[in-house]
């Protein structure tokens, strides 16, 4: 009986080899089409899958990437951070030094897509562990602490640089004539140099700068300007013996030609033109005056102190 069994079992194996060598190839493309719309399934639930939870983490490092590569909001961000970075220490500092770096952006949105590649929930196969999205919030809540807080600390660190300045600048004022030196407050200190990193190195212009002889504010205040300039990659050359300048002169200018007379700013030197929005960035006050010179020089003039009269331009 047993023997009967088996050879039944192998004729019918047998009969459906042999028909599977001669199936008609009108049966054939009826059954083609079925494999045809596995793909595009598999496809179109994968689009789908990319909506869920599970990936959100991943599209938050993406999203983050995005907004840390916009020029506009980019600007703005390294100029905080700059800030953080250079008022700073420790932790702050490092941290400013890595959310400054160009490669933040591309490596958000390339750990934002590798996420979304490799993690997830798959019906069969390889099952991926299910605190895999929790490990990605956490990251994700790391890397955007970080940026929101070195932004913050660069915000209170140039709001407290601003109240001091204006309290020194107050003293500075009000003490004209007493042995108090004029300092260019650290609040200007800090903008001045944001101001000066904007621009790129082959654009920048060395600077001739003259101030009182044999006053010392006069000097303290310009040696705090060229340290400023030098710290940031330029050159400020100072000369305050023979430069000649009025010593009751109060303020800060720039000094051009007698020949530009009646000029329109937009019509002024480009180089004097970048120097005034460079100093009125960083909130210095600052006036043109007009001298005996060729008509393609200028000098940046630092008087013997402040002038009670000057309001300091608008500053973040």
């Amino acid at each position: 009986m047993e023997n009967e069994n088996f050879w039944s079992t192998c004729e019918q194996i047998a009969r459906y080899k042999l028909r599977s060598l001669f199936i008609p190839d009108k049966f054939m493309a009826q059954t083609e089409p079925h494999h045809h719309h596995e793909k595009p399934r598999r496809l179109r639930d994968r689009i789908v899958g990319l909506r869920s939870r599970i990936k959100w983490p991943g599209w938050s490092f993406i999203i983050l990437g995005i907004l840390t590569w916009i020029p506009d909001w980019k600007s703005r961000l390294d100029f905080w951070i700059d800030i953080a970075h250079s008022s700073g220490n420790g932790l702050i500092a490092m941290g400013a030094t890595i959310i400054a770096s160009p490669f933040l952006s591309p490596t958000l949105i390339a750990i934002g897509l590798g996420y979304l590649a490799l993690v997830g929930e798959p019906r069969r196969g390889v099952q991926r562990h299910p605190w895999w999205p929790y490990v990605g919030w956490i990251a994700f809540g790391f890397c955007a602490t970080a940026i929101f807080v070195t932004t913050v600390v660069g915000y209170v660190q140039l709001s407290i640089q601003r109240q001091v300045g204006l309290q020194i600048d107050i003293l500075q004022k009000q003490a004209l004539g007493s042995p108090i030196f004029w300092h260019l407050p650290e609040y200007n200190k800090t903008l001045l140099g944001a101001e000066l990193n904007k621009i790129e190195e082959k654009d920048r212009f060395a600077i001739s700068a003259k101030c009182v002889h044999s006053s010392a504010s006069s000097e303290t205040y310009l040696e705090d300007l060229g340290g400023v300039f030098v710290a940031h990659g330029w050159k400020l050359v100072g000369n305050c013996v023979f430069a000649n300048v009025r010593a009751d002169l109060l303020g800060v200018y720039i000094s051009i030609s007698k020949e530009w007379k009646g000029a329109k700013t937009e019509e002024l030197p480009p180089n004097v033109r970048k120097l005034g929005e460079l100093l009125y960035g960083a909130g210095i006050p600052i006036k043109l005056a007009m001298d005996e010179m060729p008509k393609d020089d200028f000098f940046l003039v630092v008087g013997y102190g402040p002038d009670p009269g000057d309001t300091p331009p608008p500053t973040p």
